[in-house]
C-alpha cells in the first residue's frame, strides 16, 4: 500500500541521515497535463492515460537505477518497479472503460496514449535546469 511505500521511503530516509529538502515540481507532469481535453469523458480518459505513461516511464527509470544501487536500495527500487507496473494496468483498463461510458470512438483511447508518448518523448528530451525523476537532460551536474 502507499502507506507501506511512505513509512519504508522514511525509514531508509532516517536510517542514511538523509534530510528533506524542499525542491521545485517537475516540468513533466505539468507538460503532459497541458495536453489535457476539457470535456468531461475526455479530461478523465486523459488523466488516467496520463497517470499510464508516468507510471511506465517510472518502470523503465527504476529498472535502469536499480542494478546501480546498493543491495537495499536495489531491493526496494526493484518493488517500486513492481508496483508501477500493476498500476499502469490499472490506469489504462480503466482508461478503456471509460472510452464505451463516455461513448468515444473506437480507439480513442489508443489516439489519446499515442498522443501523449508523443508528448512524453519530446518533455524528456528538452533540457532542464534542475535533476528530477522524470526530467530530461540537466544542463550541469551541479543541478542535483
Amino acid at each position: 500500500s502507499e502507506m507501506c511505500i511512505r513509512d519504508r521511503v522514511n525509514s531508509i530516509i532516517k536510517k542514511r541521515n538523509i534530510g528533506y529538502q524542499s525542491i521545485s515540481a517537475s516540468r513533466y507532469a505539468a507538460g503532459l497535463r497541458q495536453g489535457m481535453k476539457n470535456d468531461t469523458g475526455g479530461r478523465l480518459i486523459d488523466l488516467l492515460v496520463i497517470g499510464a505513461v508516468v507510471e511506465a516511464r517510472s518502470c523503465e527509470r527504476f529498472e535502469r537505477v536499480s542494478p546501480n544501487l546498493d543491495f537495499e536500495l536495489m531491493k526496494f527500487y526493484t518493488g517500486l518497479l513492481e508496483s508501477e507496473r500493476r498500476h499502469f494496468t490499472i490506469y489504462t483498463n480503466f482508461a478503456y472503460k471509460f472510452e464505451s461510458v463516455y461513448a468515444k470512438p473506437i480507439n480513442y483511447v489508443d489516439q489519446r496514449i499515442a498522443y501523449f508518448l508523443n508528448l512524453d518523448k519530446d518533455l524528456i528530451q528538452k533540457v532542464d535546469s534542475e535533476f528530477r525523476f522524470h526530467s530530461g537532460p540537466v544542463l550541469n551536474n551541479t543541478a542535483f
